[in-house]
């Protein structure tokens, strides 16, 4: 189980890592550069009040800064749960470029999470001795209790606070490893190398290197999000065949391809298909000549492997409202909808 979550982190980010990278790159430089005039408002800020020049409007600006900071941090979330969640077809090509509903909705969301877990934390904290631990576990456990709010936020499902507690019933090991344990090991073990890499880098160039700092920031959350995504999607399974797009579509011919000794066939979900029913018509098939090893099983992925050949494969795909059948150096696949096919 908490494999599974590692191995659908690290295959969604590297899967999706051009879709990523160009959707987050536009953040990411914003972000760069408000964290570079932030500690200058401040630092301004700051002096003004030793010397009792209070500027209101650098005050301004500095909050309009912080608050921007937040936004596009939560934008990168939702980004990254939705490509994670329903693909990258599900969010613009270059990201969004204004805040919209979604990013209000999480603003909300998080204030009234930390409004939710405050009240029992500010209770606990008084009792003696014990007060402070039972606060901190409290305070751990909801957090994981409330935390599908995001992925279900950002994809537009029902997202109540209500829904992520029955959702994450018998499960809070689970979602305390998404959620702290990976992302710790994961950020700890990243960014102490990048760090260093960086510092060599400031002392080497300039301190205007530091700007790489935002990078990895940006790096290391969109795996911890990522692995939130994942623990989502292992308890909450999506229907493959709920397309982003709009229902008028319409349906797209069945496309086969030969090119030596590999097949492939490309199916538009909007067939009578499912990513179920197309796994189980190629698992009878080639389970009966030798293709009996899962090397790779997951809810819109599938691979069978022959032991007798390391080169020959069976895989399954669901990405972007496409089912992928690829067969390497075996027949090709004999399925139901390709002998209907006019």
């Amino acid at each position: 189980m908490y494999k599974k979550i590692i191995v659908n982190t690290f295959d969604t980010v590297f899967k999706n890592s051009q879709a990523l990278l160009q959707r987050l790159l536009i953040p990411t430089i914003l972000i760069s550069i408000i964290n570079f005039y932030v500690p200058q408002f401040i630092t301004s800020i700051d002096i003004d009040i030793k010397n009792l020049n209070f500027e209101t409007n650098e005050s301004i600006i500095s909050l309009a800064l912080i608050f921007l900071l937040i936004m596009i941090n939560f934008s990168i979330a939702i980004t990254t749960h939705r490509i994670t969640i329903l693909g990258s077809s599900s969010v613009p090509k270059f990201g969004s470029y204004i805040f919209g509903l979604r990013e209000f909705k999480f603003l909300l969301k998080s204030i009234l999470m930390v409004i939710i877990i405050a009240i029992p934390v500010a209770v606990l904290v008084f009792i003696p001795f014990i007060g402070i631990f039972l606060a901190i576990f409290i305070a751990v456990i909801l957090t994981a209790r409330l935390s599908f709010i995001y992925p279900a936020t950002a994809c537009d499902e029902e997202s109540s606070f209500y829904t992520s507690w029955k959702l994450t019933k018998g499960h809070s090991l689970l979602i305390l490893f998404s959620m702290i344990l990976f992302p710790l090991i994961f950020s700890i073990s990243v960014g102490l190398v990048y760090s260093l890499l960086i510092e060599f880098l400031i002392k080497l160039i300039s301190p205007n290197v530091n700007i790489l700092y935002s990078f990895l920031n940006v790096f290391i959350t969109v795996f911890s999000i990522s692995a939130l995504s994942s623990a989502y999607l292992y308890i909450k399974p999506r229907s493959l065949n709920i397309s982003t797009k709009n229902d008028s579509e319409p349906i797209r011919d069945i496309i086969e391809k030969k090119k030596k000794e590999l097949h492939k066939v490309i199916i538009h979900d909007k067939h009578k298909v499912t990513f179920k029913s197309l796994k189980k018509e190629l698992e009878d098939q080639y389970n009966k000549i030798g293709f009996t090893d899962i090397a790779y099983n997951r809810s819109n992925a599938f691979i069978l492997k022959n032991n007798d050949d390391e080169e020959a494969y069976i895989s399954l795909r669901y990405e972007n409202d496409e089912f992928t059948i690829q067969t390497q150096k075996t027949n090709k696949p004999i399925l139901l909808i390709l002998q209907n096919k006019p």
